[in-house]
């Protein structure tokens, strides 16, 4: 049974428990104004020692667990891009609840959370945030430390006036930058090339970033898609997007005889 005591002008509450070895341990927690909070706190920890759920780890804070997901699931099967992008969301979390633990949240307070940060973030930015948390919270629902989903069915917003708007260029304007292009080509400078190679081909620019002259045949006017250079770190290559992003693209006259 948990032990709900008065201290000074607020109320503490005791539970006891025994560990995955057996031992025994005791949760407290103080600091409630009244009685009645005390004892729903206890009542729910009391639900929850008897549902399996990991007491010991309830007052963990919600930053201290997300990190620690991170680098026990996803760290070393991520690219440094994606990588940093789980620690700017930890750094966000630590920055919003601070050291408040995950079981003290509320599905209103992640709600909040995802408020105040969509003020400031585009729409996307803000669903892969939501995405990210997500899945590190489903996970603590699986390790029995709580026993609701905080992220499911929230609102994901964003500002609008953060979202990128792409302008995209007309056949007319193609032709003139091609033209232009191609006019003031020097083999000392690659920028040129890359570009007039993206508007022939339509690859990436990883992927056109990645070529050699190994993959390129002038013979048969192909290019082989088989590679993109490592922007996270400048150097090297990595494979590209997926398997089907291995490809032979023909090309034409044109590209063949800039290339040559």
């Amino acid at each position: 049974m948990a032990s709900i005591k008065r201290r000074g002008n607020k109320w503490q509450v005791r539970v006891s428990f025994r560990d995955e070895n057996g031992e025994f341990r005791t949760k407290s927690k103080s600091g409630f104004l009244t009685k009645k909070e005390a004892t729903i706190f206890a009542h729910e920890l009391e639900m929850n020692k008897e549902n399996g759920f990991d007491i010991k780890q309830s007052d963990m804070p919600f930053a201290d667990y997300f990190f620690e997901w991170f680098k026990t699931y996803k760290k070393d099967s991520l690219s440094k891009i994606t990588s940093d992008r789980y620690i700017i969301t930890h750094r966000e979390i630590k920055k919003y609840f601070k050291d408040k633990p995950l079981t003290d949240i509320k599905r209103t307070d992640y709600q909040q959370f995802l408020n105040k940060y969509a003020k400031n973030h585009a729409p996307s930015t803000v669903k892969k945030v939501n995405n990210i948390i997500g899945n590190a919270v489903r996970n603590a629902v699986y390790d029995d430390i709580i026993r609701k989903d905080i992220t499911h069915g929230v609102t994901v917003n964003g500002n609008k006036d953060r979202v990128v708007k792409v302008d995209y260029m007309n056949v007319d304007e193609i032709t003139k930058l091609t033209n232009y292009l191609i006019e003031h080509l020097d083999y000392r400078f690659t920028a040129n090339y890359m570009v007039l190679t993206a508007i022939f081909t339509g690859a990436r620019i990883g992927e056109i970033m990645g070529l050699t002259w190994k993959d390129v045949n002038l013979d048969f006017k192909t290019i082989n898609i088989n590679k993109t250079l490592n922007s996270a770190t400048g150097k090297g290559f990595k494979p590209t997007k997926n398997e089907s992003s291995n490809r032979i693209i023909p090309i034409s006259d044109t590209l063949a005889n800039v290339l040559r």
